[in-house]
């Protein structure tokens, strides 16, 4: 089955190719600094340092992808990690303008469904209030709108990103422009439907147990944090909200962002060159 076979491909290449490691390791570091100050509260230039990642991650990714294919061939080395950033960096860009653009048009979907809950739920608390609608109707209406979010933005959103999730892998592999690795990734995954949906889900669900520390630890820092504001007293660091002096808008400590930083920084490692790896191994196993 791919999706086993691919899994023993990726995990044994990452094995003999620790590289791999370094170039994830490196995009963790590019994307540190806007994760950081966004912890901290510091308004405008997490936003700013976003957008300088947004250009040099493709570059990396390029270089990332092009050392996951050699190492599951004969080994590979961290100087591939420029050349295939030069040769596939534009394609790469443009293909990430245009997923960015995709998500942006489902953004203005959910947007508009958030438009009609507000408004349903404004409407019919005013008609309770008045005595001219049961409670239960209303969240009867709320359930319609939840299940139709569902239905034409949740669904159709995953279905596209599934569909499309092969193209920084068809572009550097197959050396394919961005429509064409599009229409790749489109036709590897339309004729290889379940092994995909089973790639999907191990890959997720990988991500999803690796984050689980980081994300319980900064869960529970922001409801203490909350709660401790919310009771009228200030955080064990003083000052408001994290410490950081009166007015601040973080729920953090200095120190607690350094230490969710360093385990962010971990786990993008590790993560990222498991998922690259897998990409690879996955789109070259079932692209024939």
């Amino acid at each position: 089955m791919a999706v086993l076979s691919s899994l023993r491909t990726a995990l044994g290449s990452l094995v003999s190719n620790p590289v791999l490691f370094v170039a994830s390791f490196l995009i963790g570091l590019v994307t540190l600094p806007q994760s950081a100050l966004s912890l901290l509260g510091i308004p405008l230039a997490p936003t700013l340092l976003q957008l300088v990642t947004y250009f040099i991650t493709p570059f990396l990714l390029a270089g990332l992808i092009g050392m996951a294919i050699e190492a599951q061939a004969d080994g590979t080395a961290f100087g591939t990690l420029t050349r295939e950033g030069k040769e596939n960096y534009v394609p790469l860009l443009l293909g990430t303008l245009l997923r960015t653009a995709i998500q942006f048009a489902f953004g203005i979907v959910v947007f508009l469904f958030g438009i009609v809950a507000f408004v349903v739920g404004i409407g019919g608390a005013g008609a309770i209030s008045e005595g001219g609608l049961d409670p239960g109707a209303l969240l009867g209406s709320l359930g319609l709108v939840f299940v139709a979010f569902l239905l034409f933005a949740v669904l159709p959103y995953l279905v596209v990103m599934v569909l499309i999730q092969f193209f920084p892998v068809a572009i550097v592999a197959e050396d394919r422009d961005v429509i064409e690795a599009f229409k790749r990734s489109y036709g590897v995954v339309r004729s290889n439907v379940l092994p995909t949906v089973g790639y999907s889900i191990v890959s997720f669900g990988v991500a999803l147990i690796a984050a689980a520390p980081v994300t319980a630890f900064t869960l529970s820092r922001t409801l203490s944090q909350i709660q401790s504001a919310g009771a009228g007293g200030t955080t064990p660091t003083g000052g408001g909200f994290g410490g950081a002096g009166a007015g601040s808008l973080s729920l953090f400590s200095p120190v607690e962002v350094v230490i969710i930083s360093a385990m962010t920084l971990v786990l993008t490692t590790v993560l990222l060159a498991f998922q690259q790896s897998y990409a690879v191994a996955f789109f070259q196993a079932v692209r024939d």
